[in-house]
């Protein structure tokens, strides 16, 4: 396979190249098996890629930039500044780990999608780095089909060479006794007929495998169709979707759309998601604030239990909330400053009114939280996103959630057969890809205490009553 060179390495020393050569390849083998970790790094060392020379004008690609590197490097210490002198060190990472996956075929075919989705989705904002960097991908392509029609004639001609050989051994088997030729005839024709058989049942298997995934497919767009074209008539509490505000039509869409097409959706699908939202009069183009929706959302409870309710059940926090999730993440801190962080708003309200300065309490929440997710996860809330764009995020981030959801799940099985080192390893992962995952942390605790591990079992039984203190909720 040739190789993806997007990035110049004559500023990179040898030194520097062979130490990220090897951080590539220890990233892989820790991951490999986790198609969550390796999704993100895609995606983020694909931002990393378009990030272009005018870095420091494009605060969006500084937060993805640093994002990769500091889950590449591990070096959360890393200031922007020396992040931009060590652009190219990142770029070629992240063209380095594109590059690896491919060879061991970890790129997903939805992955590859998604991103070529979303290179789509930024093509009117980027610079001509980008078309530059796109153009050199179409060559890089391009090199892979030379090289397999290169292939593919090099394999022709040893299969006419193949040919010729068989030639001469059938004439020198049309030398042998008759009595040979008849064995050999008969022989042959048992051998033709085993694997004509084998080939019919096989492409009946094949054709039954397949009409079974047609029939789900169709069965799905049938639901999508209808559901697109009976929106308009869809009701929200004596409301027709149509008239309802936009953040509103945004949660129902969302609802709505990943139930019908339970997390598995295509391009097609994603059209017809737009022209759902154009029939009730949502933009698709048109900017949403992050701090406008999440104030909506907070302040509207129905909404929120339509849009969260399946992963945070009646407790206050979203079960399910990482620094990928910014909108979750966002109304867990604000959850936590209204509750046991309380105490700090009121300090800072007490200090401002002191100075002559009234704030609500609910602004200081959202202050507070805007600079705490900034710090966190380089995000801000007053970020700007179509509502296209929105709902897209929201919908992926239930995908990750649903994931994580099946991890815990494997775990159960495990743990039902009696593998509970098995279980406790699927637990582990689910654990590690949202920390808050309360039914995770109860079930490995059985599973150490089955073990005899009675000390692990005790400590995620104290993590347990730490998060239901918080008023984590148990959600399966």
């Amino acid at each position: 396979m040739p190789e993806l060179n997007i990035v110049n390495t004559q500023n990179l020393s040898t030194e520097t190249i062979a130490k990220i050569d090897t951080q590539v390849d220890a990233f892989i083998a820790k991951h490999k098996e986790n198609s969550v970790e390796i999704n993100r790094i895609v995606f983020d060392g694909t931002a990393a890629l378009v990030a272009g020379d005018n870095l420091a004008q494009n605060i969006g690609s500084q937060g993805k930039l640093k994002r990769f590197w500091r889950r590449f490097n591990g070096d959360n210490g890393r200031t922007q500044d020396t992040i931009n002198a060590n652009l190219i060190e990142a770029q070629y990472a992240a063209q380095k780990m594109i590059q690896k996956l491919a060879e061991q075929n970890l790129l997903t075919f939805e992955l590859i999608a998604a991103v070529n989705n979303s290179l789509n989705a930024q093509i009117v904002e980027v610079n001509d780095k980008i078309i530059g960097i796109k153009s050199t991908l179409v060559n890089f392509a391009t090199n892979v089909r030379d090289k397999q029609n290169s292939l593919n004639a090099q394999i022709q001609d040893v299969r006419d060479e193949q040919s010729n050989l068989n030639a001469q051994i059938q004439d020198v088997r049309d030398e042998q006794n008759n009595l040979n030729a008849q064995i050999q005839e008969t022989n042959a024709r048992i051998i033709e007929i085993k694997r004509a058989l084998v080939t019919f049942f096989r492409n009946v298997r094949s054709d039954i495998i397949n009409l079974s995934l047609r029939l789900e497919i169709v069965e799905r767009n049938v639901k999508i169709l209808n559901w697109q074209n009976s929106i308009e008539f869809q009701v929200y509490r004596g409301v027709e979707y149509q008239d309802l505000d936009d953040m509103t039509k945004i949660v129902l869409i969302v609802h709505d759309f990943f139930d019908i097409t339970n997390g598995k959706w295509s391009t097609s699908d994603l059209l017809l998601l737009k022209k759902a939202m154009a029939t009730i009069g949502l933009n698709p183009k048109s900017k949403i604030s992050y701090e406008k929706f999440v104030k909506h959302i907070r302040a509207n409870h129905r909404l929120y239990m339509i849009l969260f309710g399946r992963y945070s059940g009646f407790g206050r926090y979203v079960g399910f909330a990482t620094e990928y999730e910014a909108i979750a993440f966002s109304l867990n801190k604000m959850n936590r400053l209204e509750t046991e962080e309380n105490y700090i708003v009121h300090m800072v309200n007490n200090s401002l009114a002191k100075n002559g300065i009234n704030i609500s309490n609910e602004d200081i929440i959202f202050q507070l939280t805007d600079e705490f997710v900034a710090q966190k996860i380089d995000f801000h809330l007053s970020a700007e996103v179509s509502n296209y764009e929105l709902i897209l995020e929201l919908l992926c981030n239930f995908v990750q959630w649903n994931y994580v959801k099946s991890l815990k799940k494997r775990g159960d099985t495990y743990y039902k057969q009696g593998k509970y080192e098995q279980a406790i390893q699927e637990y582990d992962k689910a654990i590690e890809l949202n920390p808050n995952y309360i039914n995770a942390y109860i079930n490995r605790s059985f599973a150490y205490g089955e073990l005899g591990e009675y000390r692990l079992s005790i400590i995620d039984n104290k993590k347990v009553t730490e998060l239901l203190e918080l008023d984590y909720y148990l959600c399966d």
